[in-house]
């Protein structure tokens, strides 16, 4: 969960933050009895825990305009897309009812909380914890889940959005010192060992709480049995209130005798006393049989199985989800001949079609032009593309009633990294060719605007009666219009109709010229009454004698105005 989601946080030294506790009252009276049950957040409804594990890919319209490399890294996006199913939420419900109720044996106000742990010291100390199963005389109920499922199907996106829902760590100021309890600790590491497991989940401590565990509890000398009684210890400590172990399947491939990761897996159940989420493929069923059974029945283990989309509504669910992110410049719109199709190639295997869409996008933005999507196009990146995975999904289209596949195949993954090189490096050679033409164009467009060339084709141009500085423009005109591939006497024609043009043009604005000049002559030339002032005045400055003089000669202004007075 987001720590802005709580009002208080707390930095711990060298290591993560940790969230202040929050009681809260539960519905289930039960979980109100211990500090560190109420310390967790409420349970979501349904509705809610859509809202808050829902993740869309940031997306504008205008992207579609970027360049074809920053559209590429749009479309990785489509990676991080997650729109919870119905298993998602059942999965939630376990999750936290498994969390919850594992608290309800580990309360730390009663006495039998100080009481286990001094029963987890007395097994260390007793021959390095080698029967630790002898001294804890008081299990606590421990429910687990074990989830099978095949590569694909989105185990890692699940478990990963719901437990960001619990904050990891929760501090609990009012029980005194520095009070951590972690309510969840995921190993998804590879296992090559039993030590190696325990060694991760020191570290996962020591990540957390800025501890040195690993370094005092990790060495050549300690013995697995050592190892996984101080593991036993911390988880009771730090009140873990689940731990969850992925590619459970590695177990069943260490290079240890078999029966000694067997014998590990049952005294982990058995002795660790925190509920235990095991996640893996099909492979790990074969362990299960013979490690879980007895803990299932004295702790009651949930087993659940998935398998990828079967059902038309949430495949029609999903692909219509995914299918609005669109980077291409056309886009093509969601229809049934297209999701049939995305379901025959990729057999409703979430990470396949999502891989797959991001790849048929690719190609399309490679080959350039409208980049529409078609079945075509689809095909041909499926074909392209799915080298890897097809034998899988052959296998099952022929056998669609079989469950083996997840068996023969559970180790096939699926990687893009190769085909978006493939893409780009398509993408980069039809934009050298385009950038070699435009440069061999512009070639061609230089060695024609040279003088020697230019002085040809106006020559030309002017052996035709062209006026030589319309015969020049025109030149000029047709050379910078042409893309390169005309030769000299196309650019002679191209170069002619434009002086035409010109000359068309010239002479139009040659006669309305005149016209506006004989308009203007009109205009300067009045006729006069003979008496008119203007016509007086006209005469005087033709005839170089002042206007006054003229109008007092002819009568029309007296001299001197004031003899009439006297």
């Amino acid at each position: 969960m987001e720590v802005s989601n709580y009002k208080d946080v707390i930095k711990i030294p060298n290591g993560s933050w940790a969230v202040v506790a929050k009681y809260c009252d539960h519905k289930q009276p039960e979980y109100n009895l211990n500090p560190l049950s109420r310390a967790l957040p409420l349970k979501l409804s349904i509705q809610d825990f859509i809202k808050n594990v829902k993740t869309l890919p940031i997306f504008d319209e205008r992207e579609k305009e970027w360049g074809n490399y920053d559209r590429f890294d749009c479309i990785e996006r489509l990676s991080r897309y997650f729109d919870p199913e119905s298993k998602t939420i059942e999965l939630y419900y376990k999750i936290w009812t498994v969390i919850a109720s594992g608290y309800l044996g580990r309360n730390p106000i009663r006495p039998e909380y100080a009481q286990r742990a001094i029963q987890l010291y007395t097994a260390l100390s007793s021959k390095g914890g080698k029967y630790i199963e002898n001294f804890v005389k008081a299990p606590l109920s421990a429910p687990s889940i074990t989830l099978f499922a095949p590569s694909g199907v989105g185990k890692t996106a699940n478990r990963t959005s719901i437990l960001e829902l619990f904050p990891q760590i929760i501090a609990h100021p009012e029980l005194g010192g520095d009070y951590y309890q972690i309510v969840w600790l995921c190993i998804d590491s590879p296992i090559t060992s039993l030590k190696g497991f325990c060694s991760d989940i020191f570290m996962g401590f020591d990540r957390l709480l800025g501890s040195n565990y690993f370094d005092r509890h990790v060495s050549r000398n300690k013995s697995v049995d050592d190892m996984l009684a101080q593991v036993a210890i911390l988880a009771h400590k730090h009140h873990l209130g689940v731990l969850v172990v992925e590619e459970m399947q590695a177990f069943f491939k260490l290079k240890n005798d078999r029966d000694e990761a067997i014998k590990f897996l049952t005294k982990l159940d058995n002795t660790l006393g925190v509920p235990l989420i095991r996640i893996g493929t099909d492979e790990m069923s074969g362990l299960f049989k013979d490690t879980f059974v007895s803990a299932r029945r004295a702790t009651g283990t949930a087993v659940i199985m998935w398998d990828r989309i079967i059902n038309a509504k949430e495949w029609e669910f999903f692909f219509e989800g995914m299918w609005q992110y669109q980077w291409t410049r056309t886009f093509t719109p969601c229809s049934d001949e297209l999701m049939s199709l995305f379901y025959e190639i990729t057999q409703g295997i979430h990470d396949i079609a999502i891989k797959l869409y991001k790849m048929v996008q690719w190609r399309a933005i490679s080959l350039g032009g409208d980049e529409v999507i078609s079945i075509d196009l689809i095909r041909q990146a499926a074909s392209e593309s799915l080298v890897l995975v097809e034998p899988m999904l052959k296998y099952i289209r022929e056998h669609p009633d079989k469950d083996d596949w997840k068996l023969k195949y559970s180790n096939i993954q699926l990687e893009t990294a190769e085909y978006r090189i493939r893409c780009l490096e398509k993408l980069e050679i039809a934009e050298l060719e385009a950038l070699r033409l435009q440069n061999q164009m512009w070639a061609k467009k230089v060695s024609y605007s040279s003088p020697k060339v230019r002085q040809v084709i106006v020559a030309l141009v002017q052996d035709l009666g062209v006026a030589p500085s319309v015969a020049k423009q025109s030149a000029e005109k047709a050379v910078a219009a042409d893309e390169g591939s005309a030769d000299l006497a196309s650019l002679v024609s191209k170069a002619y109709i434009i002086a035409l043009q010109t000359e068309q043009a010239v002479e139009e604005a040659s006669s309305i010229e005149e016209a506006k000049k004989k308009v203007k002559e009109k205009k300067l030339n009045p006729t006069y009454a003979e008496d008119d002032l203007r016509l007086i005045a006209d005469n005087a400055k033709k005839n170089n004698v002042k206007v006054y003089d003229a109008l007092i000669e002819s009568g029309s202004i007296l001299d001197n105005p004031l003899k009439i007075l006297y």
